[in-house]
């Protein structure tokens, strides 16, 4: 497996593979085979943008926003009570072409896209038990470089490290769970932006991460 870096986050509840995309910043330079489907990339994450040559990738350490594995707490209304969370993106994980065909119509269409998993942890820290499907998770967006990511044709599967909410059953106060965002970018895109906000939020979480693969 080829890992590239989009300069990641880490996710702690997540086992060691997934520590290694999201905590890794790869500085060896990758060489023409990198480019071949079934190449993975990662994203990384840091702290104010700052206008960058065409050319040259973003500073991840210049970048506003949470950072990687850090999260902050929102009240969210799950089963008609407010309950509290604490919400904390850990990585990205992104696929070339060869991955991302299995989330398309027609294989032709996922030419230049990578599939990218959004691995988020939720932490339920107050407000009592939630029972049944959670919707929490159902509230993350994505964009690259400013313009949307496109949510996948196909529902993709056995994605490794990510929880099935419907699985759950019972949140008890002070449980965490994985729960991940699947998404489509353009393989070019040079900042990937992951946003948690709730309906009418005026004050979203938000984490950055540069493609530096």
């Amino acid at each position: 497996m080829v890992l590239h870096t989009r300069t990641a986050w880490l996710r702690a509840v997540a086992p060691v593979a997934v520590l290694a995309l999201t905590l890794t910043a790869c500085g060896d330079k990758k060489d023409a085979s990198d480019a071949k489907d079934g190449a993975r990339h990662d994203k990384a994450s840091s702290p104010d943008s700052r206008a960058k040559p065409e050319n040259e990738a973003p500073d991840p350490d210049k970048l506003d926003g949470l950072k990687s594995g850090h999260g902050k707490t929102r009240q969210f209304v799950e089963g008609g009570k407010k309950v509290t969370y604490e919400i904390a993106v850990q990585g990205v994980e992104s696929e070339l072409a060869a991955q991302a065909r299995d989330l398309v119509r027609d294989p032709k269409d996922a030419k230049g896209l990578l599939a990218d998993t959004v691995f988020v942890k939720y932490t339920l820290k107050g407000g009592g038990e939630v029972k049944g499907l959670p919707h929490v998770a159902d509230n993350i967006t994505v964009s690259s470089d400013g313009r949307p990511n496109t949510p996948p044709a196909n529902a993709p599967k056995g994605l490794h490290g990510c929880e099935d909410p419907a699985g759950i059953g019972t949140w008890k106060s002070g449980q965490s769970h994985v729960l991940c965002h699947i998404s489509l970018s353009p393989a070019a895109a040079k900042i990937t932006e992951v946003r948690w906000a709730a309906k009418g939020d005026k004050d979203p979480l938000f984490w950055k991460f540069v493609n530096t693969g």
